[in-house]
């Protein structure tokens, strides 16, 4: 595997880490100062006080696992675009309720100086009607 490759498959293992255990701190330093995120039915994000909000109250009511598999990458220099599927698994904290989610993420890595990755864009759609809950 070509080592840019690589340092993608570590980029999003601490990305999916970062979210099932519920680590907004990290997760949020994966992302560039300056990035746009939209997910289905939801506004845009490029706020990240914005972002660790929500994502704390997801947090607050939901534990997460997540199946992921990147489906292609495309470099160009120090930039990467992605095609991402995963399936997550959601669990409610107050009644343990399960729900299943299946998506695809396309998104922009920009890869830094010292070699890492952030996330610059990210747009998510769902492989099927939003859940009730959600």
């Amino acid at each position: 595997m070509d080592p840019k490759e690589k340092s993608i498959q570590e980029f999003y293992q601490q990305w999916f880490g970062a979210m099932e255990n519920a680590d907004v701190d990290s997760f949020l330093s994966l992302f560039a100062e300056e990035y746009f995120s939209k997910g289905p039915n939801q506004p845009a994000v490029t706020d990240k006080q914005i972002l660790r909000e929500h994502l704390t109250q997801f947090h607050q009511s939901y534990m997460e696992t997540v199946k992921w598999e990147i489906g292609e990458i495309n470099l160009f220099e120090n930039t990467a675009v992605i095609r991402l599927s995963e399936e997550v698994t959601l669990v409610s904290k107050e009644n343990g309720d399960t729900t299943k989610i299946k998506g695809v993420h396309f998104e922009l890595l920009s890869q830094q100086p010292d070699g890492n990755w952030k996330l610059k864009s990210d747009v998510s759609s769902l492989n099927h009607p939003p859940p009730s809950n959600s």
